[in-house]
């Protein structure tokens, strides 16, 4: 039957030490004190005849494009696999160690035998998900869930933008790839979801995969002997609804919120499993090409005069006010070093976008915190296709034109990286194209 394949699965714990920092929240300035819920690396292995696939998940904030390229080393090393072939994402949990290297933060947060020893097991986990492979019937459903989220950019009387808004750009849709057993049980669930991991309060410090990792855990109690697989969506306007006793505000979050979250996910799942349909997978195709995201050339510097004139509009278009933060001062300052250099300032940053068709089914790997508007752009576009963010090695936000007018935190990053102003305003233009063209070629 045209709708059989192989597929394996495998996990590796990937749970950090306790005592180092945990990264996601500026405000968390104490070392981890414990561990609430593991960490998982999951890694999904799909085979039809000879082209294979590989996805591999896990539960932390994302990866510097260098330890991608260790990884795909490590990977091709045991398991003969080029880079195309595997498509390694992260949840983006603000509850893991420090693994993304941001203008300002401490690099030595980031520990570097524990980075070496996450690419050992992603690459051995995909070499036990590949002897694990056995024949299964793959099948396609989605639903829509409101498991407690919201956009975060509500349009102030002030002209700044931050907080809930509930009339703001939302994808409520769980997108699930079940691979099933002769018997009818899952062998492997990968669902898709978007929405930031950034449930638990700042003043928790403890180790947890979040509501990801919650919902996973439900997953798998209601089908013993599956593996449940989570990629996050187009989650960079989207946080849990958690609000304060005013509805006014965000609070920070529990345990108890994240389980409530967790479970009404992972039932959202369940529905979209038991609705799903076969899909026929007649070969398993993927593509992987280097895309060039563009700066602003509106905002280009050339020299220390030309940086000192644009700075002060830049502070403003994306806060509405003229002081500077010391992020801002920061970034500036570290342009103007290498502008004292001569150092060349670049018009794009290059990142890998990665397209897997499973049967008519597509998966679209982005590398970085794309806006729901986004998302939905994609899903209407392609129809049966969904977005894995903060794949391949981590951009940044990626704002929508739109969300590049207003401005916005979701806008202005590029003040805690090493990039030399915000993206142009046809970029989300531009990537959709070339994920379009990707996608139907």
């Amino acid at each position: 039957m045209g709708n059989r394949m192989m597929a394996g699965t495998a996990r590796a714990d990937i749970t950090p030490p306790l005592g180092y920092l945990l990264q996601g929240h500026g405000a968390r300035n104490k070392p981890s004190e414990k561990v609430h819920d593991p960490l998982e690396l999951k890694v999904l292995s799909m085979r039809k005849g000879k082209d294979r696939v590989l996805i591999a998940s896990c539960d932390l904030a994302g990866f510097d494009p260098k330890f991608i390229e260790l990884a795909r080393r490590d990977i091709s090393e045991k398991t003969g696999l080029a880079p195309f072939q595997v498509l390694i994402c992260a949840s983006h949990t603000h509850t893991g160690p420090f693994t993304l290297d941001l203008l300002g933060e401490d690099a030595s947060n980031i520990i570097p035998e524990y980075m070496s020893v996450v690419s050992k097991k992603i690459a051995g986990t995909a070499m036990e998900a590949m002897n694990n492979e056995e024949e299964v019937l793959a099948r396609y459903g989605r639903t829509k869930t409101d498991m407690g989220i919201v956009n975060r950019r509500r349009k102030n009387p002030d002209g700044t933008i931050g907080g809930p808004d509930p009339s703001g750009p939302v994808d409520y849709e769980v997108s699930v790839l079940s691979f099933e057993r002769e018997k009818g049980d899952p062998l492997a669930i990968l669902f898709n979801y978007g929405c930031h991991p950034t449930t638990l309060a700042a003043d928790i410090f403890q180790v947890s995969a979040d509501f990801p990792g919650a919902a996973k855990r439900e997953i798998e109690h209601f089908y013993p002997g599956t593996m449940a697989h989570f990629t996050n969506g187009c989650f960079g306007d989207v946080r849990p609804n958690l609000l304060d006793s005013e509805g006014e505000n965000f609070r920070g979050g529990s345990f108890g919120d994240l389980q409530r979250m967790g479970r009404r996910l992972a039932s959202g799942v369940i529905r979209a499993r038991e609705e799903a349909v076969p899909l026929p997978v007649e070969k398993l195709e993927s593509r992987l090409e280097v895309f060039p995201f563009p700066f602003d050339p509106g905002y280009r510097f050339k020299d220390e005069e030309s940086l000192e004139k644009i700075f002060p509009g830049l502070v403003y278009k994306f806060r509405k006010t003229y002081q500077p933060l010391e992020s801002e001062l920061r970034w500036k300052e570290f342009w103007m070093e290498k502008l004292r250099r001569k150092e060349a300032v670049p018009p794009t940053v290059n990142r890998d976008i990665q397209v897997i068709k499973i049967g008519g089914v597509r998966i679209i790997g982005i590398p970085g915190e794309a806006v729901a508007e986004t998302g939905l752009k994609i899903k209407k576009t392609l129809g049966t296709a969904f977005t894995v963010g903060v794949s391949n090695g981590y951009l940044s936000y990626m704002p929508s034109a739109g969300v590049l007018e207003e401005g916005g935190y979701e806008a202005s990053l590029f003040f805690y990286q090493e990039y030399p102003g915000p993206f142009a305003p046809d970029t989300e233009r531009l990537m959709l194209e070339r994920i379009y063209s990707m996608a139907r070629g």
